[in-house]
């Protein structure tokens, strides 16, 4: 099963233009349902629960799919509004956003010269001049964002296209597609009618109960600002099914489309989009959960078998016994005759020109022939007539059996099959090891889906012959992730509060699928590499012996290379670790390291992940060597042989990096048996592990390595630091990995045939002239295709004869004598070169001749191999099974390989070490060809390549990054504001069941319309009225009636209250009664009322609506809501809105009717209160007065509202307000959440920043260093994590070294963050004390550590990490540099809280402890100047405080300062401060200066952690 996205608008046409109809186009004038009826595919039924949510079942229409795919609405939604219905019933949510103009540079430029034109000619362009200008400017436009001319005007107008359609970026729904094994697609449809039906119903239920899962596990939408929750649906899902039967190349493919709908039903009743991301998460678990499905199902019910069957990755198939799918394969492969076809395509030309085509038109020619040898588009048929074809086709070419004779056959093999152990005899506990076991060899980390898969895959094979019960599935699965994994993700800080917790307790939000798991297993192979590389031994070479041999050594070294060489010879642990980028020489130490091991008596093993790779070695370093896999078999077989062991013996290991931490801990177990050491080289940042990986990085990060930085591969200048910028990102500053690339046109772009084509062209000049080139590709697909198309160019040029026999290789395609080919598994057996070598995986061969061996009777092929020349005769059955043509390679295999020339084929999916390792395989040239999908750009594409690192981490280095992830300053506030913002709820609903009664407050606050009125009443309060005052009379205004939605007239009226409120304060400048109290201000309120009564005919006329809204104001806005009531469409017309603006619009026409009719007494009291008319004008000013304070008292609230607590805390306002904690209105327990994760909050800002003042990225320069005054110290600690958080949140690049980007600098919190640090830089530049040293930061952050070790709980695989560290410590080698610091922080943490006194030990009083035993443990002998916390301690003994001057602000100084000998030098010293601070104020020179700062810094990092050559 795989997952793709669909996107709105009419990607939905797909399916029903070309998916519904075997995936091409169908006949424009025919219905679907009547093509598919006819001849063609079945039509497409609604599924999941389609009919429970919408309604809907049976058959898809074409109208279904446009309502809900294109525009997201109801399926029905045409018939709903026919038969009276509005938009409110057939809305799902928001509808789809469609995109009607395109905002491209392609638009601008054209805009600017069209413009550019009329300037200068005094008229609009012609159609002719806008031709020209549009192909002129996107001609330009196309060279700079591709890197080259477009091929053709075809490629030019489709770049046009692109340029000027709108993107549709919104997701509409996910495509997936079920299919089953090729064996059971050839018994349904070769097997008869038994066959297919059963095949086919079994087919049904396996994607019926997959969907099933689907909606148990990975269902669910999300709420809150960003999305913070992950919340339950409603329901399940709402999908259509849609079914094929064969596969482009005609061959039979049962396959199902099911397209699942972006809407979901939440459990709060809203239609909002499906949660994507653990929909994408779980796909691999329910294509597993499918595949085991349907095959059991198909063997129970024909009473047939499945075997395993490997087909070239880690894990089996599983097919049919009894169908040959080897002979299928045989029979399906390409056998177009290429040179018929090019000796045709020659022909036609030489008749159309009148000459012979040139050798670089036989090119062109080659290439056509190879896309004419793909399998022409075939038009929709009848099942019956496929079968009656497919039944023939397989009969004749592959001698196989059909229809009933083939179900015959396999229900016969299905006699010796083997089987499992039947269900109620698993032993859930054992099986769910066991599954944790086979994780642990394959990644270093899982999360459950991972869980579910493997389960899956495990109970599959355990079973094998039975039905898997989803029960002992999900059994297994719990004790598997409970009993057996460790979690690596720690507990999340979350509110405990039960509108936040999903049905199964969860917390909402945490994602279902965030929680990661590791194993004591693989932390123990960590750990044994670890110990390895802590252990000393006896060195293998002594100094002075690997002296004399250096002397002997010929050809140029550089420093770094001896250095390397001088580590891996004479270094004193069990386990050495060397780092060098691609092309820095790595070969050139190793050979003399292995000579100077010789020299000493030593023997040398070379070792390698591949047997290709070891042959390599073994050349360069003289010595014997093997894969590491037969290594380890040898050994574990005690049959070693020539790779036997003994003191003073060096194992070398090459592209340790490829090398899982098993097989590594393993090895160094080994040779630790024996006396003998290993030595490790590889580059961290090229191609990874497959499998449980990470050991390279985490040895690197834990010990040190020796490094090679110096590269030497390239002989074009400037290419090597190219390369190294693009091998990782910097430290500091802008990541630029393309820069280089860009400028000196090494990229180019395009699709994906054009990117194909313009590499093989390449590749085919550089062979031509000698150059050894190598074309390179991130998929099989795609290397494929550039095999058969340089295949097919060799072909047309005459350098390749494909007139004689050919053999059928893996990939399909068919080798010749002299064509080039790879195989792709080892065999010992097949000895050539006398012995010396064997066939092995990745050789590169030359086709010598094939059939040499045809007197025997079968078909022989021989080969020469392409480095070292020696000939070997095998079946050709070996390439059938394991050989391809080897023009071209993906980029795992390239890695490790050096050539003159690459060519390498990138897209959007390529990781940036991947892309490192394709772009360092030629000395000469390197070239790199962007495959660009339908609207992405080169630009996007580049940026999303450089943005994909640091993927293959280990378990230690997870740990750590999880706990980061959980202790996120930036999610910490978005939870906190979230349980804030739920919090504001729950007070509005108190004070509707205060104000309005606990029914009729119950019936308002259910309504999706009750957001609206709490917002309302936040506004109220925050500018100064009474919440429960404008709710109170918002609800008298005048009852509800029959309104279909009272929370949403509340809403309106609110909204009306609070603008007429807002007047009052507006023109309320003096108040003359403000003083006098409400009793006597009523009193004299009745005194005046007597003569008001006699003045006014309405004395209570403020109360009418709109009635304060001065007069021209009053008819503006009623004018522009009659405007947009007529421009409103009619299906809009029973909306809300317009419900809304046709009572605002009559309303005020009646507020304007009745100021109409006002005498002038009445006018000019109104007047007057409105503003209109000064007070001065009427001789009812007193008792004006005392009405507009009355007014005024009557929208002002009582008492002060709640203001922000001010107790001392390390985080601000902006980050987590606090108002409604200490809010009486706000219940218990929302108060208490808030409390509780404001306390988190702080602390993790305090942590962060100190962290950061360690890190210190170039954005912090903008604060400037770190002051050594404790107080100003946790301050700038406090700005630096909240202006990270600003920057994670807004997802502001870690490249970025503006403080805050001048995009974001009209955001008031951005404001804000840069005054505060703008006020930090300004006192590091104007005290006199020296800021913090890089000692007394460390100590800061250890210390900040040691008392977040104490206040929260680790993951239970920290836990374990620390005891193994702990273990570790205990060995008679000291632990290196990085371990230690860590041993020291835990130890000071666990000592401090496993102390058991008199009485328990209080939080604060464990953090005083833990805190004084580390600065103890660590020989601190004065106190930390760092920042301490809010809940520092301070140390046992007491401290002597040393006071910081203060600097004044004033010309005179103080008597302090005055008093002292040395008042003139400071005072000068600090006006020599003063004006280096004013010179110092150029961006530029403090970016200089960080720039420094940062390099110094990680030099120091790397000369503690290794050896930085």
């Amino acid at each position: 099963m795989t997952v793709h996205k669909l996107s709105a608008g009419d990607g939905y046409a797909y399916y029903t233009s070309e998916v519904a109809s075997a995936d091409e186009l169908r006949s424009g004038d025919r219905e679907l349902g009547d093509y598919y009826t006819v001849a063609g595919m079945p039509p497409g039924q609604w599924v999941a629960h389609s009919t429970e949510l919408l309604g809907v079942s049976g058959e898809v229409s074409e109208a279904q799919m446009a309502a809900l795919f294109g525009e997201g609405l109801h399926p029905d939604a045409d018939r709903i509004l026919a038969d009276g219905g509005n938009q409110a019933d057939v809305a799902l949510g928001q509808k789809y956003r469609r995109y009607t103009t395109a905002d491209t540079e392609l638009i601008r430029r054209l805009n600017e010269e069209i413009a550019r034109h009329e300037r200068t000619t005094g008229a609009a362009p012609s159609k002719e001049q806008a031709r020209e200008i549009r192909g002129r400017v996107a001609g330009q436009l196309f060279r700079e964002t591709h890197g080259r001319d477009a091929r053709d005007a075809g490629e030019l107008g489709r770049f046009i296209t692109a340029q000027t359609t709108p993107k549709q970026q919104t997701v509409a729904g996910y495509d997936l597609v079920f299919s089953p094994a090729k064996s059971l697609s050839l018994l349904w449809a070769l097997g008869g009618e038994e066959a297919r039906k059963a095949v086919e119903a079994a087919h049904a239920e396996a994607i019926a109960e997959t969907l099933s899962f689907l909606e148990t596990h990975a269902t669910y939408t999300r709420r809150g600002r960003n999305g913070v929750r992950q919340i339950d649906v409603e329901g399940g899902l709402v999908a259509t099914q849609f079914r094929h039967y064969d596969s482009r190349t005609g061959d039979p493919h049962l396959h199902d489309h099911v397209v699942i709908a972006n809407k979901v039903k939440g459990v709060d009743g809203k239609w909002s989009a499906l949660d994507g991301r653990t929909l994408y998460r779980m796909g691999v678990a329910a294509s597993e959960t499918y595949n085991a499905k349907v095959m059991e199902k198909i063997c129970a019910t024909l009473d047939v078998a499945a075997v395993p069957r490997q087909a070239g990755g880690d894990e089996p198939i599983f097919e049919i016994a009894g169908i040959d799918l080897d002979a299928i394969h045989h029979a399906s492969s390409r056998r177009t005759d290429i040179t018929g076809t090019l000796h045709r395509l020659e022909a036609e030309f030489t008749q159309a020109h009148g000459y012979a085509p040139s050798p670089k038109q036989k090119i062109a020619l080659a290439q056509q022939a190879t896309l004419e040898s793909r399998p022409a588009k075939k038009s929709a048929r009848r099942l019956s007539e496929l079968v009656s074809e497919w039944s023939g086709e397989y009969a004749d070419q592959v001698g196989m059996q059909v229809g009933e004779d083939l179900l015959e056959r396999v229900r016969a093999a299905a006699a010796g099959a083997p089987q499992g152990l039947s269900p109620d005899r698993i032993d859930v506990a054992e099986h769910a090891r066991l599954v944790v076991h086979e994780l642990s060899q394959k990644r270093a980390t899982w999360s459950v889906n991972h869980v579910h898969a493997q389960t899956r895959r495990h109970l599959k094979e355990a079973l094998i012959g039975h039905i898997v019960p989803d029960d002992l599935v999900a059994r297994v699965v719990r004790e598997a992730t409970t009993a057996h994994s460790l979690s690596v993700t720690p507990q999340a800080d979350v509110p405990r509060l039960a509108e936040f917790t999903r049905a199964d307790g969860t917390s909402q939000f945490v994602r279902t699928d965030a929680a990661l798991y590791t194993s004591r297993e693989v932390l123990n192979a960590e750990h044994r590499v670890l110990a390895a590389a802590q252990r000393t031994v006896i060195p293998a070479v002594s100094t002075e012996r690997f002296e004399e041999v250096l002397t002997t050594h010929t050809g140029p070294l550089s420093d770094g290379q001896v250095a390397l060489a001088r580590a891996f010879a004479t270094e004193e642990k069990l386990l050495a670790l060397g780092i060098g980028p691609a092309g820095a020489g790595k070969t050139t130490s190793l050979s003399l390291a292995a000579n100077a091991v010789r020299a000493s008596g030593g023997n040398v093993v070379g070792l390698a992940p591949t047997a290709a790779a070891a042959a390599v070695m073994s050349s360069d370093i003289g010595a014997d060597a093997t894969t590491i896999d037969a290594f380890l078999i040898a050994h574990r077989r005690h049959s070693p042989g020539a790779f036997s062991l003994g003191p003073g013996d060096v194992v070398i290991l090459d592209e340790v990096g490829m090398v899982t931490t098993p097989k590594l801990a393993e090895l160094v177990r080994v040779a630790a048996r024996h006396g003998a050491v290993v030595r490790a080289i590889g580059d961290d940042r090229q191609l990874g592990a497959i499998g449980s990986g990470g050991a390279l990085r985490l040895l690197d990060a834990q010990v040190g390595a020796t490094r090679l930085e110096a590269v030497h591969r390239f002989r074009t200048r400037g290419e090597a630091a190219a390369s190294l910028v693009l091998r990782e990102p910097p430290a500091a500053g802008a990541d630029t990995p393309w820069a280089w690339y860009t400028e000196h046109r090494r990229i180019v772009a395009g699709d994906h045939e054009a990117m194909t084509d313009a590499a093989l062209r390449a590749w085919i000049t550089d062979t031509q002239a000698g150059k050894r080139s190598l074309l390179i590709a991130t998929d099989n697909a795609t290397v494929t295709e550039l095999n058969a198309r340089a295949q097919a160019a060799r072909i047309a040029t005459g350098d390749l004869d494909a007139t004689g026999s050919s053999v059928v290789l893996r990939d399909g395609l068919t080798a010749h004598a002299g064509d080039v080919v790879v195989t792709r598994r080892n065999d010992r057996t097949l000895a050539l070169n006398g012995g010396k070598d064997f066939v092995k995986n990745n050789d590169v061969w030359t086709v010598h001749s094939i059939n040499a061996g045809k007197g025997e009777g079968r078909e022989r092929v021989t080969l020469r191999h392409r480095i070292h020349g020696g000939k070997i005769t095998l079946d050709a059955d070996y390439l059938h099974r394991h050989g391809q043509l080897g023009y071209a390679a993906t980029v795992h295999r390239a890695q490790g390989a050096t050539v003159d020339t690459a060519h390498a084929i990138l897209d959007a999916a390529t990781d940036r070490a991947a892309a490192y390792v394709a772009a360092t395989r030629g000395r000469d040239t390197n070239q790199l060809y962007l495959a660009l999908a339908e609207g992405e750009t080169r630009d996007e594409v580049l940026e999303t390549i450089a943005a994909a690192y640091d993927r293959n981490l280990s378990a230690h280095e997870t740990v750590a990054v999880e706990a980061a992830r959980t202790g996120d300053v930036a999610t910490l506030a978005e939870v906190y504001r979230e349980t804030h913002e739920a919090a504001w709820h729950a007070k509005t609903k108190a004070l509707a069941v205060e104000a309005l009664g606990a029914e009729t407050a119950a019936q308002l606050t259910r309504s999706d319309a009750w957001g609206a009125v709490a917002t309302h009443l936040r506004e109220a309060q925050e500018a100064g009225m009474d919440p429960a005052a404008l709710l109170c009379r918002a609800a008298a205004q005048r009852g509800f009636g029959d309104a279909a939605d009272p929370a949403a007239v509340l809403a309106w009226r609110l909204e009306h209250q609070i603008e007429s409120a807002q007047r009052i304060l507006d023109t309320t400048d003096r108040r003359p009664l403000g003083a006098v109290t409400d009793a006597h201000l009523e009193t004299l309120a009745d005194r005046t009322r007597t003569l008001q009564n006699q003045v006014l005919e309405d004395p209570q006329w403020s109360e009418h609506p709109f009635a304060l809204m001065p007069s021209e104001q009053l008819a503006e806005t009623r004018r522009l809501g009659l405007a947009q009531l007529e421009a409103m469409p009619p299906e809009r017309w029973a909306s809300t809105t317009a419900a809304k603006l046709d009572w605002m619009t009559r309303t005020m026409g009646a507020e304007q009717d009745r100021r109409a009719q006002l005498s002038p007494a009445q006018a000019a009291v109104e007047q007057i209160a409105r503003g209109e008319r000064p007070r001065t004008d009427t001789v009812v000013t007193i008792g004006e007065a005392i009405a507009a304070e009355q007014r005024l008292r009557a929208v002002t609230a009582k008492t002060t509202p709640p203001a922000p607590v001010r107790d001392g805390r390390r985080v601000s306002e902006d980050l987590a307000p606090t108002p409604l904690m200490a809010d009486p209105q706000v219940p218990a327990q929302y108060r208490e959440q808030l409390e509780v994760l404001r306390t988190r909050l702080e602390q993790r800002v305090m942590v962060r920043g100190a962290e950061l003042a360690e890190a210190r990225p170039e954005w912090t320069a903008s604060l400037g260093p770190v002051p050594s005054k404790p107080a100003k110290a946790a301050e700038w600690h406090q700005v630096t994590a909240e202006v990270e958080a600003y920057r994670n949140r807004y997802n502001i690049a870690a490249h970025e070294t503006a403080l805050i980007p001048t995009t974001h600098q009209v955001d008031p919190v951005a404001v804000a963050l840069i005054a505060r640090a703008t006020a930090l830089h300004k006192h590091s530049t104007l005290t006199i004390a020296a800021p913090q040293t890089s000692e007394q930061i460390c100590r800061t952050v250890d210390e900040v550590h040691v008392v977040e070790r104490v206040r929260t709980t680790p993951a239970p695989a920290q836990e374990a990490i620390e005891e193994l560290r702990a273990t570790r410590a205990q060995a008679a080698d000291p632990l290196p540099a990085p371990q230690a610091r860590e041993a020291a922080v835990t130890g000071a943490a666990t000592t401090a809280t496993a102390q058991t006194p008199e009485r328990p030990l209080s939080t604060e009083e464990a953090v005083a402890r833990a805190v004084a035993r580390h600065r103890a443990t660590t020989q601190q002998t004065g106190p930390a100047t760092g920042t301490p916390t809010p809940q520092e301690p301070t140390s046992p003994g007491p401290t002597p405080k040393i006071k910081e001057p203060e600097v004044s602000e004033s010309n005179a100084p103080s008597r302090q300062q005055a008093s002292g000998p040395s008042w003139r030098a400071q005072h000068a010293q600090v006006a020599r401060r003063i004006k280096a601070a004013e010179r110092t104020e150029q961006k530029s020179s403090r970016q200089e200066d960080s720039v420094a700062a940062t390099r110094r810094a990680v030099g120091s990092a790397r000369r503690d952690s290794g050896r930085s050559l």
